[in-house]
């Protein structure tokens, strides 16, 4: 019976031999053989606080692959009053100040280089382990954890292989490692004459999706529901982290310099300081709690007696330098973020099947994975 609250009743002790005996006999172990006995309810609680147990602050690691559109809408700026199309708008086209909206036409999870896993292997295996043990065990992991997450195996292509994640979006963490840039527009310029050109133009990176509605729904589906989403992220700049990596300075004085340059030197892709990470937020329309998920490249002990704090303002920044960084990246997200969500909330066209529009929200705080001496 697999799970630490299953132990709590199948347990396996052995009694200490006497102090001083030479030869200390075997004892027979001792286990709980009356479990079918139980009531149903309550071996049912017992299966479901053994997979509670096992998945507590459990995280899935992908990167996103979405389908951006973006159109660019004068109208609001202009007179304040949306003009309600997919495509730009009329006085976008006059010429007028403009604002850029987005919609999504398809997506997808896929598997990242950085982490040899999608799932953590301790909570993967207690979930498979508990779903194979008996018909109640599954029932009570298909309870819990009633969706599953397709993971893709690097990008897609025709015949890319993939696999099923059981997740439960209200308090599995989504870690996202990148969201490459496959933008494509709805904003009808002079020199793109028709929709063929359109086509055309865009036609390489439409064939990097698969354009399934099905698929799209489902994405669509898991995307809206996850309530707790962390980026990955370097937030370069902070105060020991010029220290910390003193190689990697080839700037002329400038720290623009410095962190283009230590920026191309660490892998992986900084979400925090890219546009695509904070227009595809807007699609979590469910989240609650936004982390940053500090590479330690640069953050050295962020992940040293790790704990997740969900405000970056409850972070004591009088004796780490990185702190203050951090606070003030965070804020500054929060007012670029909430700039966005208004913008599309002014300009909010009618919905279709091949065309995503969020209904994002503000957002308050956000919080960070970092060592627990940061916390005050």
């Amino acid at each position: 019976m697999p799970g630490r609250a299953i132990k709590q009743f199948k347990r396996v002790s052995k009694k200490p031999p006497p102090v001083g005996d030479p030869n200390p006999k075997p004892t027979q172990d001792r286990q709980f053989s009356r479990f079918r006995e139980l009531p149903a309810e309550t071996r049912l609680l017992i299966w479901r606080a053994a997979l509670l147990q096992a998945t507590v602050d459990r995280t899935i690691h992908v990167e996103v692959h979405s389908q951006i559109q973006s159109t660019a809408h004068a109208c609001f700026t202009s007179n304040g009053v949306f003009c309600g199309q997919h495509g730009s708008c009329l006085a976008f086209r006059e010429g007028l100040p403009h604002w850029s909206t987005y919609c999504m036409s398809d997506g997808y999870f896929a598997s990242t280089d950085l982490v040899s896993s999608p799932e953590e292997s301790e909570s993967s295996l207690a979930i498979a382990n508990l779903s194979l043990t008996c018909r109640e065990s599954r029932m009570a992991v298909l309870g819990l954890y009633p969706k599953a997450l397709r993971v893709y195996q690097g990008p897609w292509h025709p015949g890319a292989k993939s696999r099923l994640v059981r997740c439960r979006p209200e308090t599995d963490m989504l870690v996202i490692y990148a969201v490459p840039d496959m933008s494509l527009s709805h904003t009808h310029y002079p020199s793109l004459l028709s929709e063929e050109s359109w086509h055309i133009l865009n036609e390489s990176k439409m064939k990097r999706f698969p354009y399934s509605r099905k698929q799209f729904a489902v994405f669509k589906e898991m995307v809206s529901c996850f309530q707790h989403v962390a980026i990955f992220s370097r937030l370069c700049g902070g105060g020991e982290t010029f220290a910390r990596e003193p190689q990697s300075w080839q700037g002329s004085g400038d720290s623009g310099d410095w962190y283009e340059s230590f920026g191309n030197a660490v892998p992986g892709i900084d979400l925090f300081g890219g546009n695509d990470m904070k227009v595809l937020l807007l699609f979590f329309t469910s989240l609650k709690h936004l982390y940053f998920w500090l590479d330690p490249v640069c953050y050295a002990n962020a992940w040293d007696d790790a704990i997740r704090v969900s405000n970056a303002k409850d972070l004591k920044k009088d004796e780490e330098p990185d702190v203050e960084h951090l606070q003030d990246k965070a804020e500054h997200f929060i007012a670029m973020y909430n700039e966005r969500v208004q913008v599309e909330n002014n300009h909010r066209p009618v919905a279709d099947d091949m065309h995503w529009i969020s209904q994002p929200k503000p957002l308050e705080r956000v919080g960070c994975l970092c060592p627990a001496s940061w916390l005050r």
